[in-house]
């Protein structure tokens, strides 16, 4: 009989294989946007002998991690080999598939771990990133193995934690997560309450602080670097902290042109992209002229007035509502000052966000209740990235694709959620009626006999 490890092992490598298979056959186009800049980015670690103190390249504004990693595999198999990344990419997007098992295993149950393993297994958007050059699966990955070793440091820890295997790979996932995206610095006030928690105050300060302390000693080579090539503090990258005199900074976030427009309605002071449709294109439009050969959708738009949000909470519920996107049916604007156009999804782009998130979402609701009422310790672990990762893009720029880091924890709670459901239902009148009609025999089975 195959043992339980075999067939997650079989499972594994069956997601594997179908991250290969997308990446072969959807994989081969040059990066784009920011991927370009990644990719320009790792060929100038390659090719520049400069390009620690001179950091006029292009991409240079970019974190360091991701690039380094494009680096290393295009120093072993040649300059933009973008399958070979999609092949590494398909590897740790598995590792995060099984590490999400791992945790559901670890806090919840088998049942939840099985199908929790499958739902990640399965993820369009996990499948999806394998194959662009951006850091999203790098950042995926990291996120799901720091809180992993993260939880073994609170339920395992030895007498001499500094010798605990689990603290020290969980300081070095988070400093490499933080190298490849700094937005995760807005973590570091937060796993105070992660470690109070699980520790007690003291001891969980205690741990907090050296935490804190060592990531900030890792932190410390790539600042100096940074000031011998800029001058200036700058944290990671320019868009972090960057504190050279406003005369010295260049525009670091590229292909982002904001200039001002005299007149866009009610909000005359507001930068905006140069593309937005001023208030005379408005009238032109809605004469049925179109002066800027606009697509149907934003011609549409325009007809029905639709402009972008200014107000500072309906921002911020837009930003909220971008984060926890699940399907676009019509089109709109960013909010201002970027007011940028998006159209609405394709049929497959809303189909996959319906399967892979919109289902999940009552069932997580559902999961969150139940621990609630068993009072699962391991609720506020679970909880805490998804709190924090939602505050922290509603607070500055939510999109989809943000959320997809966090989509792990969120998948763990749902599947909780569906199996408690389903325990649920095995107990009422028409479970009880479902189990005895399984527990029939088939009257048409071999070994029974047939009048």
């Amino acid at each position: 009989m195959v043992s339980h490890s075999t067939k997650i092992l079989g499972f594994l490598l069956g997601f594997f294989s179908l991250r290969l298979a997308f990446a072969y056959f959807l994989g081969w186009s040059a990066p784009i946007g920011d991927g370009g800049s990644y990719n320009a980015y790792a060929l100038a670690i390659l090719r520049d002998p400069d390009w620690l103190l001179r950091p006029d390249f292009l991409g240079n504004s970019r974190a360091p991690g991701y690039p380094c990693f494009l680096a290393a595999i295009y120093s072993i198999f040649g300059d933009n080999k973008f399958f070979v990344v999609y092949v590494f990419q398909s590897f740790l997007n598995t590792l995060t598939v099984y590490y999400i098992y791992r945790i559901s295993r670890l806090l919840l149950d088998r049942n939840t771990a099985i199908a929790a393993l499958l739902w990640s297994g399965f993820n369009i958007f996990f499948i999806w990133n394998v194959r662009t050059i951006l850091r999203e699966t790098l950042v995926c990955f990291l996120l799901i193995f720091s809180f992993f070793h993260l939880w073994l440091v609170f339920t395992k820890p030895n007498g001499d934690w500094l010798k605990n295997g689990n603290f020290w790979l969980f300081v070095a996932g988070f400093t490499f997560l933080l190298h490849t995206d700094p937005r995760y610095f807005f973590y570091l006030p937060f796993l105070l309450i992660l470690f109070a928690v699980y520790l007690g105050f003291y001891s969980g300060l205690k741990q907090y602080i050296w935490f804190i302390v060592i990531t900030g000693c890792l932190l410390v080579p790539w600042t100096v670097r940074n000031y011998l090539a800029y001058d200036a503090l700058v944290l990671v990258n320019t868009r972090t902290l960057d504190l050279r005199p406003k005369s010295e900074r260049k525009n670091t976030w590229e292909k982002r042109r904001l200039s001002p427009l005299t007149d866009v309605g009610e909000i005359r002071h507001a930068e905006v992209n140069t593309n937005y449709p001023s208030e005379d294109e408005r009238i032109l439009v809605k004469q049925g002229l179109n002066p800027n050969q606009r697509g149907e959708e934003e011609i549409a738009a325009i007809q029905k007035d639709i402009y972008p949000v200014s107000g500072f909470w309906e921002r911020k519920v837009f930003w909220f509502l971008e984060f926890w996107r699940i399907a676009r049916f019509s089109a709109d604007y960013f909010p201002f000052p970027d007011a940028r156009f998006q159209g609405r999804w394709s049929f497959r782009h809303n189909l996959a966000g319906i399967l892979c998130l919109g289902v999940l979402l009552p069932f997580m609701l559902v999961g969150i209740f139940h621990m609630i009422k068993e009072r699962n310790r391991a609720l506020v672990f679970l909880v805490f990235p998804i709190f924090v990762q939602t505050l922290l893009h509603v607070l500055l720029w939510g999109r989809y694709r943000y959320r997809v880091p966090i989509d792990g924890f969120i998948i763990i709670l749902g599947c909780y959620g569906i199996t408690e459901t389903y325990d649920r239902i095995k107990k009422t009148e028409f479970g009880k009626i479902i189990s005895k009609l399984r527990a029939q025999p088939n009257r048409y089975s071999p070994g029974i006999n047939r009048k």
